[in-house]
């Protein structure tokens, strides 16, 4: 082999390295720079199976037959399945989820973009309890009476449960 094909080929192989390792860093780097919340999970309940299942944090009420369930239990149990229980239920409003899917997929928007606080956001945003059948906004009085009713719950050492994550 001749010494200029060698140099080429060595001169190749400095540049293939040279690019993996940038890549590499320039990898590293930016996932240092993610905030966690790409991969964060939130609980959800079938409404068929009466099961709760972990979902991607984006994911928008009803997904088939899952509701978003707020989970708690009481400090120290939150990882025992058995402890943990459902404080509510919530899921959108169609009007309010094709808004929220309309977001999500950046699609040109024509309707004023309303903030979770909105009057609007809220009367779309429905809330139930795993007993009832019946859902309510979420502003409305039974809303309000089914999203602070766990609020209330007492374990045996007198602590107050706290909302978990999967």
């Amino acid at each position: 082999m001749n010494s200029g094909y060698r140099a080429l080929l060595t001169f190749c192989a400095i540049t293939a390295l040279a690019v993996v390792a940038v890549g590499f860093a320039f990898s590293r780097i930016n996932g240092f720079r993610k905030t966690g919340e790409e991969s964060a999970k939130v609980w959800f309940y079938n409404l068929a199976s009466k099961r709760l299942y972990a979902a991607a944090r984006d994911v928008i009420p009803p997904d088939g037959n899952g509701v978003r369930a707020i989970v708690v239990a009481y400090p120290g149990e939150e990882a025992d399945p058995a402890k943990r229980k459902i404080a509510y239920l919530e899921k959108y409003t169609p009007e309010l989820k094709r808004l929220l899917e309309q977001l999500k997929a950046r699609r040109p928007m024509t309707e004023k973009i309303p903030t979770r606080d909105s009057q609007y956001f809220q009367d779309n945003t429905l809330v139930s309890s795993v007993t009832e059948s019946d859902w309510h906004p979420v502003n409305s009085v039974e809303g309000k009476t089914t999203t602070s009713a766990w609020r209330s719950w007492v374990g045996p050492g007198g602590e107050r449960p706290i909302v978990c994550i999967p």
